[in-house]
């Protein structure tokens, strides 16, 4: 009796039910020792064997070929054994068939809101980067007539200190959960526009969610340091102007794009990286001829240079740009602002590559290139990702210092890379609904990311309290565990209520024409003058830290700054920190002692002030 027959008895298949559970159960959970010696004959001794580069290729591709073709194989001889007339099989295809179509994209979905729901009510209370607080600083002293690149030392591209600018005159100076929840908002607007572009490319919505799913779970896992990041806002630019350019054509659409690339090569000049795959988008429609494309061309390059030169118009009418310029290029010969690493550029796109999604996503998507190449419509979209692929491998390498969050716009690329391969296998036509269940399910088991790091039901449940009583989150946030103590913690780094109430001290008892020197000289660097709007002493918008990123500046200079201040606070710790310190900054703190006195001490933070009356002849040191 063919086991079709068997199976169409319900108390038969009650009975191969139960025994089959209990077959699996008795593997996964009572022979443990069956499921170690499978675990070890796929990688453990294959890795005795194969090491370092071999290894990795195997794991990352050929092992995911060879567990896909095993499959395959024993699923086409069962069927010939044991089932003739195909009732079980068709019966699995309709199942398999339910679950692409029916429960992937809600079970995608609703993870990822979870994802989202559990992390930004604590990170609206993440403190600033000291990137972001630079260019906080510098917009808020423009506003009171001090000049970036004039009178403070800078050479970064102007639209982050225009952004700040903008959001200080509509919701005032110092208030930071403004700015994060901006920058979460941006991360929520991709969903439109990666589901319109999902749902007219691929004719379905899983493919966007798939990207969606990556990418917010890649945001969710970055610390404090890393978002909010320039780096971010250029990969968010390129990939709405990317996906903006395959959907159909809208009024304006070209002149919407060429003012977004605009705006990301005024927020870093690594945004030129995206320009080959939108000339490729622009260039590879099918849908229009080629007198079109040519004139969509010209298009986007005359309002991109017209809003390029609008953007820089501020620091023309300022009288600023030539100093900008005269900055960017002494910077740019002079090189003290460069990595002591000496890793090579084949080393750092090995690093980049050597990574489960970024692989497969690279595979999958040449593989896409050759499987559909004689759909005009396919191949024009795998083209453009995939030189988007080849130019953000590069981001990192370009930048002169390799800082961890010019990591990101890479890793957002290959997960809509990956996402795209992912769209193209469900809309394939070629493999069995069986085949596809089974690449999702390996999938999901080789790269499912799991929770991100920074994603909490537990510090998001405290953030709704403190955000329904309007009051500090007494506990650090997660994005900042390892650089904030606790107040249990007796070592080295800045405890978080101490940060917490030197803020509230500063909002409440200096005003905006107090100038703060944040003299703060131990890792992380906390963000003082941008988080309560405050101007700085120092001759820069990072204050202190631009000493110490950036070997070439005159430590000289900055310590002239404390003489002129009429009105201003120190806050360091004058008592030395609580681990030795890179840079002492001796002839700053010579002159701290020398003009300041205590005001206030807040746990291992102290806050000084400067003296009404100093003795002329009482010169300090240097």
């Amino acid at each position: 009796m063919r086991i079709s027959e068997k199976l169409k008895d319900p108390k038969k298949r009650t009975v191969y039910a139960v025994s089959i559970s209990l077959l699996f159960f008795f593997i996964y959970y009572i022979a443990t020792d069956i499921k170690d010696l499978i675990f070890r004959f796929l990688f453990h001794n294959v890795n005795r064997y194969l090491t370092g580069k071999s290894f990795e290729f195997y794991l990352n591709c050929l092992l995911p070929v060879t567990t896909f073709l095993i499959f395959y194989l024993i699923f086409n001889a069962l069927k010939r054994r044991f089932d003739d007339d195909e009732f079980v099989f068709q019966h699995i295809n309709s199942a398999c068939r339910k679950i692409i179509d029916r429960l992937l994209n809600p079970l995608l979905a609703t993870i990822t809101v979870l994802y989202f729901a559990t992390w930004l009510p604590h990170y609206l209370f993440w403190p600033w980067w000291m990137d972001q607080d630079h260019f906080a600083v510098s917009a808020m002293s423009w506003q009171n007539g001090i000049i970036p690149y004039r009178d403070l030392i800078d050479f970064n591209f102007p639209f982050p200190i225009y952004f700040n600018w903008v959001i200080g005159q509509i919701f005032g100076w110092g208030r930071p959960m403004v700015v994060n929840t901006i920058d979460a908002l941006l991360l929520i607007s991709l969903v439109p526009v990666l589901t319109w572009w999902s749902r007219s490319l691929f004719q379905s919505r899983t493919t966007g969610i798939c990207a969606i799913f990556l990418i917010v779970y890649h945001y969710c896992s970055l610390d404090y340091s890393r978002v909010m990041q320039r780096d971010w806002h250029v990969v968010y630019l390129a990939i709405i102007s990317l996906c903006l350019l395959q959907v159909e054509d809208f009024k304006f659409k070209f002149h919407f794009i060429a003012i977004l690339m605009a705006v990301a090569c005024n927020t870093r000049p690594y945004a030129v990286l995206a320009f080959p795959a939108v000339l490729s988008a622009m260039t590879t429609a099918p849908h229009l001829p080629g007198t079109s494309r040519i004139r969509n061309a010209i298009t986007f390059l005359v309002v991109f240079i017209l809003s390029s030169v609008l953007l820089w118009l501020p620091l023309l009418l300022q009288g600023t740009l030539d100093d900008f310029g005269r900055n960017f290029w002494t910077e740019l010969n002079k090189g003290s602002y460069q990595s002591a690493e000496k890793t090579t550029i084949s080393k750092l796109i090995y690093v980049q590559l050597n990574r489960n999604l970024s692989f497969t996503a690279l595979i999958g998507i040449i593989l896409s290139l050759s499987t559909f190449w004689k759909d005009q419509n396919c191949r024009s979209t795998i083209i453009t990702w995939l030189i988007a692929f080849g130019c953000f491998l590069f981001y990192m390498p370009a930048c002169p210092v390799r800082h961890a969050y010019t990591d990101i716009p890479f890793e957002m690329i290959a997960a809509l890379c990956f996402a795209i391969c992912f769209g193209f296998l469900i809309k394939s036509g070629g493999p069995s609904p069986v085949l596809k269940c089974s690449i999702v399910a390996y999938w999901v088991y080789l790269y499912f990311p799991g929770w991100p790091i920074y994603s909490s039901f537990q510090a998001s449940e405290k953030a709704l309290v403190a955000l329904a009583r309007w009051e500090p989150l007494q506990d650090r946030p997660n994005g900042t565990n390892s650089v904030f103590a606790t107040d249990e913690m007796k070592f080295y780094r800045y405890r978080w209520s101490d940060y917490q109430k030197t803020i509230q001290f500063l909002r409440e008892n200096t005003t905006q024409n107090t100038a703060v020197g944040n003299f703060l000289r131990s890792y992380p660097f906390p963000a003082i003058n941008g988080m309560t709007g405050r101007m700085t002493t120092w001759p820069c918008g990072e204050g202190i830290m631009w000493l110490r990123g950036v070997p070439g500046s005159s430590e000289s200079d900055f310590a002239a700054n404390l003489e002129k201040q009429k009105d201003a606070v120190i806050v360091w710790h004058d008592r030395g920190e609580n681990f030795p310190l890179e840079n002492k900054f001796g002839i700053i703190e010579q002159k701290i002692r020398h003009y300041y006195e205590p005001l206030t001490r807040i746990g291992d933070i102290d806050i000084w002030t400067r003296k009404k009356t100093t003795n002329p002849s009482d010169k300090p040191a240097g």
